[in-house]
């Protein structure tokens, strides 16, 4: 029972260590995508709390920063994704206010909740490609360098993404 207790001691000594040492990087660069201290705080503990989970389940797990920023950097950019479609769907409704009061606004509500839907069910990388090309205005160029990929698979899985979500709001139809 002692070598147990030990060996959780280490441990949390040594996360501590590694949450004091990367905690401030990892807050600065989750609030420099965010620009919000407590989502950008959000984001950082639960990355370490993913740290912990996963090395509790696996005794050779061995966190590297990479991997902290790793998280950091999907989990905010997930946030960020997620807002920008909220966003655009409200910007979307207040620019059309005279269906706001007309009976053929349930259809349009449909279309735009099951188009939120299917985006938010784009798996890595359609979701940073759509996210970069159509959210932030980027070029197909400049999302391929961004993401580091060339701009044939940026167009390629630009392609496929604007396919795919044809075809759900057909299939909806």
């Amino acid at each position: 029972m002692r070598g147990i207790i030990r060996h959780k001691d280490v441990k949390t000594t040594a996360m501590e260590s590694l949450y004091a040492t990367y905690y401030p990087r990892l807050f600065g660069y989750s609030f420099t995508l965010l620009n919000d201290e407590d989502e950008a705080a959000d984001v950082v503990s639960d990355a370490f709390e993913k740290v912990w989970s996963k090395w509790c389940a696996d005794e050779s797990f061995n966190p590297s920063s990479a991997y902290l920023f790793s998280i950091v950097r999907n989990r905010s950019l997930e946030l960020l994704r997620h807002d920008e479609v909220r966003r655009r769907y409200a910007a979307a409704v207040a620019a059309m206010p005279e269906l706001a009061y007309h009976e053929g606004n349930d259809e349009l509500e449909r279309e735009l909740e099951m188009l939120i839907e299917e985006v938010n069910k784009l798996e890595e990388p359609d979701r940073s490609i759509l996210h970069c090309h159509y959210f932030r205005k980027m070029t197909y160029q400049e999302t391929a360098e961004a993401l580091h990929l060339s701009a044939a698979v940026v167009k390629r899985h630009m392609l496929k993404i604007f396919k795919d979500l044809r075809a759900a709001l057909k299939k909806e139809k």
